[in-house]
């Protein structure tokens, strides 16, 4: 938490909030609570956490910005002398087919 008279506190939460309202609250109605808490967490963990491209990764969606670091990771111990120690293979073992 930031001091007294900081008006930066509470950016990135109404910034959420104000993207939550625009794409989901405002679109429809629900007739139940559970209802718009079953729509809530689709919003949360299906787009915005999964899909909605972020500024913070360069534009890139959070499952594409892990795909690109997974990527340079692995070409980067390819090419390094970690690979002879068995840190490639650590790393495939983790992350299986998705090298």
């Amino acid at each position: 938490m930031g001091t007294i008279g900081v008006c930066f506190d509470n950016a990135v939460i109404e910034s959420f909030w104000s993207r939550v309202q625009v794409n989901l609250l405002d679109r429809q109605s629900w007739k139940t609570r559970l209802q718009l808490l079953a729509a809530m967490f689709d919003y949360i963990e299906m787009f915005h956490n999964r899909q909605r491209r972020h500024s913070a990764l360069g534009m890139l969606s959070p499952v594409e910005f892990e795909l690109q670091f997974k990527q340079l990771t692995v070409a980067s111990l390819k090419k390094s002398a970690y690979t002879k120690h068995g840190a490639y293979q650590t790393l495939q073992q983790t992350w299986g087919d998705s090298l």
